[in-house]
């Protein structure tokens, strides 16, 4: 939540995904949380065919949905952060994929 109004300028977007069976637990999350991003819910989240049954799991995905980094576990903000700052500067490279 902290890294998704950081960013905001940069058009880094952030979405979390639930993907616990009760979807009460979720909308009362977000009725609490208020959080400035876009919340799903889907207990049959996959990535590449695989579902994630571990959470929380960070995805940090380029422009075109290629994965950047893939996490287990909880990832801090600061090293969320370095790994895109890291990526924005790849990305604007010029002739960069």
């Amino acid at each position: 939540m902290k890294l998704s109004a950081r960013y905001a300028p940069e058009s880094v977007r952030f979405f979390a995904v639930f993907t616990d069976p009760d979807r009460n637990l979720v909308d009362e999350w977000v009725r609490s949380e208020k959080p400035p991003f876009t919340v799903v819910h889907d207990p049959a989240f996959s990535i590449c065919g695989q579902p994630v049954r571990e959470v929380p799991f960070t995805y940090l995905l380029d422009g075109r949905g290629r994965s950047c980094l893939a996490y287990p576990g909880h990832v801090t903000s600061d090293r969320l952060s370095e790994q895109i700052r890291l990526s924005l500067r790849h990305c604007a490279r010029p002739g960069a994929p």
